[in-house]
């Protein structure tokens, strides 16, 4: 039987779990340390939470739980660190990442729960300023893709889908498993999602531009936009709907923006490369439930200093008790029988 050494000089059988659930910050950790009863806890000196947590384990369900930090930077070492833990054997389990996002409210409403289908990233790419006086008409937003200029020459805006070589597109887009990620929305989809008055006022401004994000809040299946720089307004979010239909050839929209996405699905990529765990493609889970919109109502007459800064925009709380209550039932659910799973 294999064993490992645990910080302490306690040794103890490796930990094979089912899921691996990531968390990215204290709010989003906070619910699933409170509710979903872990029996043991082991040190873990590299991870990149902040502050920094223990891994979490569940000796019934055979769950872990670990806050990777946030960030595409800080999340994609700490998942690393897991593949490599020597007290985990990984190399079957499903992985969770269950944490707040921002929502496109063309498409959702706060705390609506969106389970990701393809990962875009949303840093690596070419920018030219706007304001240079000689700028290439059509790019208003100055960013556009790192491709071969040579094989593809520059795309012209609006960033009409394209053949991309696998070797250009690698770095941009990932599409995760689509019966897995079929098969957690039917999971999920009849769930009541708590709804507070509060969330009802403020989606209530959208309600003439974009109906969905005047709804109740919903499961839903979208892609995800991934970068460490926070953006809002209606410029970039144009920019970002239209990157995503660039790299995922017009197949999906946009339905979230948050950090952490590209790390994960990065280390993970290579970490399977090495046989260490199963690929994103097959053994991934991304759930983002809105806490905020990427842009504020066309009815505000506030600018987006004053707007981002209004007690009224951020939802992080409610979201992220969303997060555990959707992504909670459906990792109890994989641990009992995944989608091709003898039952």
């Amino acid at each position: 039987m294999p064993i490992a050494l645990i910080v302490g000089a306690v040794v103890a059988t490796v930990l094979k779990p089912n899921v691996i659930v990531m968390t990215t910050f204290p709010v989003e950790s906070s619910p699933w340390l409170r509710g979903f009863g872990w029996t043991s806890e082991l040190t873990w000196l590299n991870g990149g939470c902040d502050p920094p947590q223990p891994l979490f384990w569940d000796s019934c369900t055979k769950v872990l739980h670990a806050c990777i930090g946030m960030g595409p930077q800080r999340s994609s070492a700490s998942v690393t660190a897991i593949g490599m833990d020597p007290r985990l054997d990984t190399s079957e389990s499903y992985w969770m990442l269950s944490g707040i996002g921002r929502v496109d409210p063309k498409v959702g409403s706060l705390t609506s729960a969106n389970w990701v289908h393809s990962v875009v990233d949303g840093d690596y790419s070419y920018y030219f300023d706007p304001r240079e006086k000689k700028f290439p008409p059509g790019w208003e937003t100055g960013v556009f893709p790192q491709l071969n200029q040579t094989e593809l020459g520059v795309p012209t805006a609006p960033y009409e889908p394209r053949s991309v070589p696998e070797v250009l597109s690698r770095y941009n887009v990932w599409q995760l498993s689509p019966t897995l990620v079929n098969w957690a929305v039917m999971q999920s989809a009849n769930m009541t999602l708590p709804d507070a008055d509060g969330l009802r006022d403020v989606r209530q401004a959208y309600a003439s531009e974009y109906p969905a994000a005047a709804a109740p809040p919903r499961v839903f299946m979208a892609a995800s936009i991934s970068g460490a720089r926070y953006w809002a307004g209606d410029t970039t979010l144009a920019w970002a709907r239209n990157w995503t239909c660039y790299w995922t050839k017009g197949s999906t929209t946009l339905g979230t923006s948050a950090e952490e996405d590209s790390g994960v699905v990065t280390a993970l990529s290579l970490l399977s490369a090495a046989g260490g765990v199963k690929p994103p493609s097959t053994h991934l889970l991304i759930l983002r439930t809105g806490s905020d919109f990427l842009t504020p109502p066309s009815s505000s007459e506030d600018d987006l200093a004053t707007w981002f800064a209004s007690p009224t925009r951020l939802w992080a709380v409610d979201a992220a008790n969303t997060a555990f209550l959707v992504g909670s039932h459906v990792t109890r659910a994989l641990t009992s029988g995944p989608p091709g799973c003898a039952k």
